[in-house]
């Protein structure tokens, strides 16, 4: 059984997730969107483009809550308010490969890697 430590779990930066994250949206989608024009017409082409990007809004917006550590909403554990009692159901994920260890156990991660 292979068990990674902490330190080993926080290997990327803000900085670094955030140009990974652009070179991906910007990348892939900009080299995709005249094939999808192409063949779907301009009306076809807008509908998939607008759904795909509903489609990645809810994504992103479900992923966020499991990097929170919790499926509530974040403003819940933010309140400083007297008698807020609510903690998180986990700890917060900060990193890629704890994303796949939570989604898939320790053997789904060692293969994903």
């Amino acid at each position: 059984e292979v068990k990674l430590s902490e330190e080993e779990d926080h290997k990327s930066s803000f900085s670094q997730c955030t140009f990974n994250m652009a070179n991906i949206l910007m990348g892939v989608g900009m080299l995709g969107l005249p094939y999808v024009f192409k063949s779907a017409g301009w009306i076809g082409g807008f509908c998939v483009t607008v759904g795909f990007c509903l489609v990645t809004w809810r994504t992103s917006y479900y992923l966020g809550r499991e990097l929170n550590g919790d499926p509530r909403p974040v403003h819940l554990f933010d309140s400083e308010l007297p008698g807020n009692t609510i903690t998180r159901m986990r700890k917060p994920i900060t990193s890629f490969p704890a994303i796949a260890r939570e989604a898939f156990g320790d053997s789904g991660c060692i293969c994903l890697s």
